[in-house]
């Protein structure tokens, strides 16, 4: 599962608000049409983010469908904040089939090696998903509209 923290990781900040949680959903599809991911649904649920995570995203095992699940205060984070978080969310979907074919070959590994290798490979990922979000945010269209 993807999440975006609010530790900072570099890709999170800004003004601006976007004005209703329904407007999300089309935000969302805009983003992922613009980053090739048209061919996927996804579908906000109404549970929040797991604590200290801006969004959440749970991409279906062999399906081109993904449950995204913002946190509470969505509503009032920056625009900047709010692209940029749609963005880190719909990179972890982009990723999706090498992430889970990592975890599959983890699974084959000894008891004790599987915790720690998919730890690290979890970190990995974040890392990753971070650099390819923090690059191409800027380039997407703000929620409401604008650059």
């Amino acid at each position: 599962m993807g999440c975006a923290c609010t530790c900072g990781t570099g890709i999170l900040g800004g003004v601006g608000v976007m004005a209703k949680k329904e407007t999300t959903v089309e935000y969302t599809r805009k983003i992922a049409v613009a980053m090739g991911l048209g061919g996927w649904v996804i579908e906000e649920t109404a549970d929040p983010a797991s604590e200290g995570c801006l969004a959440e995203i749970e991409p279906t095992y062999g399906q081109r469908h993904a449950k995204l699940s913002l946190c509470k205060e969505w509503d009032e984070l920056p625009k900047e904040e709010q692209r940029n978080t749609i963005v880190h969310e719909l990179v972890h979907v982009a990723l999706a089939s090498l992430t889970q074919l990592s975890y599959d070959i983890v699974e084959s590994l000894d008891e004790g090696a599987v915790k720690a290798s998919r730890a690290a490979l979890n970190l990995a990922e974040e890392y990753v998903v971070d650099a390819i979000a923090e690059a191409w945010a800027p380039y997407m269209p703000l929620p409401g509209g604008g650059v």
